[in-house]
């Protein structure tokens, strides 16, 4: 999730094949296993708040095994 905080003006992002305006505290929802980018075309640092959690629809199961392989990748 993305949520624009400030000097969001001139920013976008795409995920998948849909592309978003951005607009300042309006959070954006989306699969990030999808290939995703953004853009920011203002002339001020814009300030994002990124969450990211699990997909709602990974079993318990599921969720420890990507855990673990996350794990893995960090040691």
């Amino acid at each position: 999730m993305h949520l624009p905080l400030i000097n969001i003006e001139g920013s976008r992002l795409r995920a998948g094949e849909e592309t978003k305006v951005l607009k300042e505290g309006e959070p954006i929802i989306f699969d990030d296993s999808f290939n995703h980018e953004s853009w920011h075309d203002g002339d001020k640092t814009r300030i994002n708040l990124i969450l990211d959690f699990w997909h709602p629809d990974l079993s318990d199961l599921e969720v420890k095994f990507f855990r673990m392989l996350q794990q893995a990748r960090l040691r």
